[in-house]
């Protein structure tokens, strides 16, 4: 058994981001200040074999991670790009889930390996806000 616990926290003084079609855009790639952010979170990941003990030919690995993310702009600023627009003090930054979760199970040994794994992505915002999500700026958990 290993795991790992790791924090991280990014005080972002100018945050650019890029007109893409993929978020709303015209595609230009052109790019515009964003403003002050925080992005702060931690991240737990353990692995294991499960019958290491019982046996050395034949393993059986385990993979879990939970990721949580929390983000929020640290101003006040209105933008013409249509991913940030209007953001107040405390927003939170769109396209960032604030819960991930992996996890996976094989079965190995020397001749073969079978895995199934599984993941989960929380839902998300796609314009800048706070609080319950909005249907119409919602990204379902996936």
């Amino acid at each position: 058994f290993n795991g790992e616990l790791v924090g991280f926290y990014n005080d972002y003084s100018n945050l650019l981001g890029s007109d893409l079609a993929a978020t709303g855009g015209t595609g230009s790639l052109d790019q515009f200040n964003a403003g002050e952010v925080e992005v702060k979170g931690i991240e737990v990941l353990l692995n294991s074999n499960l019958i290491a003990k019982y046996s050395t030919s034949f393993k059986i690995p385990f993979q879990f991670s939970y990721t949580y993310t929390h983000t929020k702009f640290e101003n006040s600023f209105s933008s013409g790009a249509g991913i940030w627009g209007t953001v107040t003090e405390g927003d939170e930054l769109p396209y960032i889930p604030g819960h991930q979760f992996f996890a996976g199970v094989g079965m190995e040994n020397s001749r073969f390996s079978v895995n199934i794994n599984g993941r989960d992505r929380g839902a998300f915002r796609t314009m800048a806000g706070i609080g319950e999500l909005p249907d119409n700026e919602r990204i379902a958990s996936k």
